[in-house]
């Protein structure tokens, strides 16, 4: 695989090496507004998870550290944390920034080819299914990628997984497709397609069963997964009386965007007519093989 499908170039990233052991330095460069900087460094990524209930005692597998932006959380909330990435220089970054940790550590591997004899009580993976057609070459990557997920989990374990929704209201009302920056791309169906891909909310059920999770649990972070500023669920929809908040649209995080109608007007109509979870920009998602009690 082409590792540089995860790069955001020389300059970027050799920035977040020499910032990491400098909160001033950070601090610096999330100031600056460039959009990779605040992706990996900003403490507001940790709202996709902060509240969830990890317990102490547990281990947990990382797919996907990237830079470490939940990487940090995690060793908060658990045990022991493994975490799996790709890229070197990334998986590099994630080691200085959290060199002082006893409780970490990173494997630069692909995940395909990551073997172990634990068996982990959490396994998330943000961001990364989307990209498993770049590396897996089978009929179906997703789904091989969810297999391999599924036997490192323990029987009890809790899969959590964080992606855009192929038919996000943002990508209607003129936002770029997050990964190809082409228009329309996902809705479309990926028509220049090149490995990456998303998915419905049908679609990544019926792939999450067919894979042997039979409790899945929807949620619905607001105006994305990167930095919620909301999160529904299922059992919490937005309603007449309690919408979401009109400052999340149109999504701050896209960029080069046109504006085809005001998304939160459509949104209360979508709302209404019982479509919301089918349009939500991105969902996040708990899984396991067999029934839990999740927070609603």
């Amino acid at each position: 695989m082409n590792t540089m499908v995860y790069s955001d170039g020389d300059e970027v990233e050799k920035a977040l090496l020499e910032s990491v052991g400098s909160q001033r330095k950070r601090d610096n460069l999330i100031r600056t507004g460039i959009w990779p900087f605040i992706a990996h460094l900003s403490p507001g990524r940790e709202n996709l998870l902060n509240w969830y209930d990890f317990h102490s005692s547990g281990n947990l597998l990382e797919i996907g550290g990237g830079c470490g932006a939940l990487t940090g959380l995690f060793t908060s909330r658990v045990k022991h944390v493994d975490c799996i990435e790709i890229s070197d220089r990334r998986a590099k970054i994630i080691k200085e920034r959290y060199k002082k940790l006893k409780n970490l550590k990173v494997f630069p591997i692909d995940v395909m080819k990551y073997e172990t004899d634990s068996k982990y009580d959490f396994i998330t993976a943000i961001g990364v299914l989307e990209y498993s057609g770049l590396f897996i070459k089978t009929k179906n990557p997703a789904l091989t990628l969810l297999k391999k997920i599924c036997s490192l989990m323990k029987t009890n374990g809790e899969f959590i997984l964080a992606i855009e929704n192929k038919f996000g209201l943002k990508y209607w009302a003129g936002a770029p497709e997050d990964h190809t920056v082409g228009f329309f791309e996902s809705i479309e169906g990926y028509p220049k397609h090149n490995g990456i891909q998303t998915y419905s909310k049908d679609e990544i059920s019926k792939m999450l069963k067919d894979t042997g999770f039979s409790d899945i649990f929807f949620y619905y972070p607001l105006p994305h997964y990167h930095f919620p500023d909301e999160i529904f669920s299922d059992q919490y929809l937005p309603t007449n009386n309690f919408l979401p908040k009109a400052g999340i649209y149109p999504s701050k995080h896209s960029t080069n965007r046109t504006e085809l109608f005001n998304e939160a007007r459509v949104a209360r109509q979508l709302i209404e007519s019982g479509y919301f979870d089918i349009f939500s920009n991105a969902f996040l998602i708990v899984a396991k093989k067999s029934q839990i009690s999740i927070k609603k």
